[in-house]
């Protein structure tokens, strides 16, 4: 059992090791998941903002301690969500 532990760690852990084509290819496309599904989420909570929210109905969060409802008016989410795309 021991050395199943070791073979593990090693394999998953194994720093010194050098990134293989595997690799490679698998980070970069966590990465490209990771960017399309933010600008996608971030996109579409600005224009859920923009339609159908016009005041805060119960403060959570943040918005216990300032004030949140700038960002329902002058297209201030979408303003946000291209700040973000950059």
């Amino acid at each position: 059992m021991k050395a199943y532990a070791h073979a593990l760690a090693r394999q998953l852990f194994d720093f010194e090791s050098d990134e293989s084509w595997g690799d490679i290819w698998h980070f970069r496309l966590v990465e490209l998941f990771l960017i399309g599904y933010t600008l996608d989420y971030v996109w579409n909570w600005g224009a859920y903002i923009q339609t159908n929210i016009s005041e805060v109905m119960l403060p959570l969060g943040l918005a216990q301690y300032i004030d949140v409802s700038f960002m329902f008016d002058h297209n201030v989410a979408l303003w946000n969500a291209g700040l973000i795309t950059l």
